[in-house]
């Protein structure tokens, strides 16, 4: 299967609402959001492009604002008929690639504590968990905060 990993561009904004809609339901960003990820964070707004030009997965990452060494992981996803493929991975450790070349040395993800799935990709990535936070996305939206370190990784 080829599958190109490139940033987005704008007349991907459709499908990559589709695709979050696919991959997150009734928790799925709205398009504006979508956009301006788009607009603030292009070059690291990465999507999995498969055969035929269909999306199959994104990912979006960006460097905190004044702590530029610090990445931060928005947010990936992988279509669920492409799961069990390593898109996720492959998606996380571009983005990874991307934000250390910007200058990140450590990077921070969130994930639900019961999203074993997501919690394994991160793993595998060299990110370990680092704190829980209660109500982090509101009340009973728990997030276990994911930490990846250049040093450790090196």
């Amino acid at each position: 299967m080829r599958v190109d990993l490139r940033s987005a561009v704008e007349g991907d904004l459709a499908a990559l609402h589709a695709l979050e809609v696919a991959v997150f339901g009734s928790h799925a960003y709205p398009v504006s959001v979508l956009r301006q990820y788009f607009d603030l964070l292009r070059p690291d707004l990465v999507v999995a492009e498969v055969e035929g030009g269909e999306l199959a997965g994104y990912g979006v990452g960006g460097l905190c604002a004044g702590e530029p060494a610090t990445g931060w992981v928005l947010a990936y996803g992988v279509d669920p008929r492409w799961r069990g493929r390593r898109l996720g991975d492959r998606i996380l450790r571009e983005l990874i690639r991307r934000l250390v070349a910007r200058g990140a040395m450590r990077i921070l993800a969130t994930v639900s504590p019961v999203n074993e799935a997501s919690r394994r990709v991160c793993e595998g990535a060299g990110f370990e968990a680092v704190q829980t936070i209660a109500d982090y996305f509101g009340p009973g939206e728990d997030r276990l905060v994911m930490q990846w370190r250049a040093e450790a990784s090196g």
